[in-house]
């Protein structure tokens, strides 16, 4: 969904980059509305800020279930700026917490596992076991 908040940003004057990157909804709408399309024991996928992290477990309540949640860091030594969030509708599993995707080095490049997501060899590990015909790393 969109990160930023109407009254907390200065919007871009394109239109499109605007819808994309500032909400017109609540957080709580766009879950609502991605579940309504989400088939039983089906899995959710979202990135979003990381201090919206009250916000996303609020909305995910009692509509989804084994939460994983993978905060992604600039840097090693900076705090989160991102974070990732997997869970299954249906599911009564507990919160998982998983070690940060931390993106680059102190040299400023890209860590191992970051480049090799960016150039699509790997995909994000959410520390889950394989399950047939559902690709999970």
């Amino acid at each position: 969904p969109p990160f930023l908040d109407a009254g907390k940003v200065r919007l871009s004057p394109d239109a499109t980059r605007r819808r994309a990157h500032v909400s017109s909804a609540s957080l709580e709408h766009w879950v609502k509305a991605c579940l309504s399309r989400l088939r039983p024991k089906g899995h959710l996928v979202l990135i979003h800020r990381a201090d919206a992290l009250g916000e996303l477990l609020d909305a995910t309540r009692g509509r989804l279930g084994g939460l994983v949640l993978r905060f992604v860091q600039p840097r090693a030594d900076q705090p989160a700026h991102r974070l990732l969030l997997r869970g299954r509708r249906g599911s009564r599993a507990p919160l998982t917490v998983l070690p940060p995707l931390v993106l680059h080095g102190a040299d400023g490049r890209f860590t191992a596992e970051a480049e090799a997501i960016h150039r699509g060899a790997a995909t994000i590990d959410w520390g889950l076991p394989d399950v047939p015909g559902q690709q999970t790393r």
